[in-house]
């Protein structure tokens, strides 16, 4: 609704700006839309206002601060999306390979609603935060989950990740 306080989606893939960053040209329907006025910055980043269709704009509850909002804005989003389709069942199995901000999130998400997660990352911080956030097991980037789960979701861009994640991959999974 008009004058909500929002976040905007990251849909810099579906726009191509304008040279001087202030409008946006949509590469689906070829419209011209003016996207707001920077302070400074171009690439979309330090908006002070903008416009946006209604279906990148989500409404933010007054309980949230601006800071907090962001990252559910675009690591949270690409969470949320891969664990809908991930298809996990109610009190499933859960595998994340990769532990950066949207499986962080994910693993929260997830947890959440019961499901039980198992994750498996290089760095051994990464590591314990996971298990500090309700992993179930957390582990060496490159192994094999210890349990066979009922979907894996791979956010490290590392596609020697893709056969250990089908391997982790139980019957019907």
């Amino acid at each position: 609704r008009r004058s909500a306080r929002c976040g905007r989606a990251v849909a810099n893939a579906s726009a191509q700006r304008c040279p001087r960053h202030c409008t946006l040209t949509c590469s689906w329907c070829g419209v011209l839309h003016v996207c707001g006025v920077a302070r400074g910055r171009c690439g979309g980043c330090g908006l002070q206002y903008c416009v946006v269709d209604e279906w990148w704009a989500y409404e933010l509850p007054a309980a949230i601060s601006d800071q907090d909002a962001a990252p559910l804005l675009c690591a949270g989003i690409i969470g949320y999306r891969a664990l809908k389709r991930a298809e996990v069942p109610p009190r499933g199995r859960l595998g994340i390979y990769g532990f950066g901000s949207s499986a962080h999130l994910t693993l929260q998400l997830a947890h959440h609603t019961g499901t039980t997660v198992y994750v498996s990352t290089r760095s051994k911080k990464h590591q314990d935060v996971a298990r500090s956030l309700g992993a179930a097991w957390a582990g060496p980037g490159d192994s094999v989950l210890p349990v066979a789960v009922d979907s894996c979701i791979v956010f490290a861009p590392a596609g020697n990740l893709v056969p250990l994640a089908l391997q982790s991959v139980g019957k019907g999974g």
